[in-house]
């Protein structure tokens, strides 16, 4: 359960790795089903970006999740500055990929990657139809160009874009 719950946390919030292994109770906004990723002085946590150090940025989250995340807090009479997913003596875990490595190996998934949780998060809002800035601004990037490397060839392969193409002026030059 434990892994599954920080594993639907990077999948459901794009989050980079130290933005998960920062993140604390009170960045849930449960009242709103929102995860507030932000800096964290207290922690010596900075995000990336100059756009988002000082204001973080707000992700929706399933309300399944959010439920979750509450009841865990809950059952470990969690403070709201204490770290959501901690290492064992309650530092920041720093040790995300070595847990995946050993997830990955008992489900025999070869080359497992932790930044492909973030990959997929991209991804997914895009065959969902949101506009790339959207994208760009869930994943905190400050580079539209960074933001298209992850999306890079997919739209090309839509069928939509295909059609475009074959209707486009340009086709007759073929």
């Amino acid at each position: 359960e434990e892994e599954k719950l920080w594993m639907s946390y990077f999948l459901n919030t794009g989050c980079r790795e130290q933005e998960v292994a920062n993140a604390e109770y009170c960045d849930l906004l449960d009242d709103k089903n929102v995860v507030w990723v932000r800096s964290k002085a207290h922690r010596g946590f900075k995000l990336k970006g100059k756009r988002y150090q000082n204001k973080g940025r707000k992700l929706p989250i399933p309300t399944v999740l959010m439920d979750k995340l509450r009841d865990r807090m809950i059952a470990k009479a969690a403070m709201p500055h204490d770290l959501i997913f901690p290492n064992g003596i309650g530092g920041v875990q720093g040790h995300f990929l070595r847990m995946l490595h050993a997830v990955a190996e008992r489900a025999g998934v070869t080359e497992p990657e932790l930044h492909r949780f973030r990959k997929t998060y991209a991804d997914t809002l895009s065959d969902e139809g949101l506009p790339v800035l959207d994208i760009m601004k869930r994943l905190g990037q400050c580079s539209l160009d960074v933001t298209l490397a992850y999306l890079r060839g997919r739209e090309a392969e839509d069928e939509r874009v295909q059609e475009s193409a074959n209707q486009s002026a340009l086709a007759l030059y073929a």
